[in-house]
């Protein structure tokens, strides 16, 4: 019974150690890499003026957005529809009611 107390106590105490010590070199050897700093990228010759993807995404307001020319025929936005979606009838404004698939009436 005694040889089983100190085998257990020697297995419970000498456990586990060599992870700390792993995770002390891991963490030595992480901040000891080099840093290097992300350099702006610069836009291509020629492509100075063209919109980039993240310039629409700042000024996206809804996934479905209709060209000028069509927005302008389709009406306003923001007026009140009834709005036919997956075969229901909702109670929307119009442009909630394209971004979703529905059919404005």
């Amino acid at each position: 019974m005694g040889r089983f107390l100190s085998l257990l106590a020697i297995c419970l105490l000498a456990s586990g150690c060599f992870a700390f010590d792993e995770i002390d070199k891991g963490m030595e050897s992480m901040n000891k890499g080099p840093k290097k700093e992300a350099a702006p990228a610069k836009p291509a010759p020629g492509e100075e003026g063209k919109p980039t993807p993240e310039s629409w995404w700042a000024s996206a307001k809804s996934l479905n957005t209709a060209p000028d020319a069509e927005e302008a025929e389709a009406g306003d936005p923001k007026t009140p529809v009834h709005c036919r979606v997956d075969g229901s009838i909702r109670f929307m404004r119009r442009g909630d009611c394209l971004s979703q698939g529905g059919e404005p009436r």
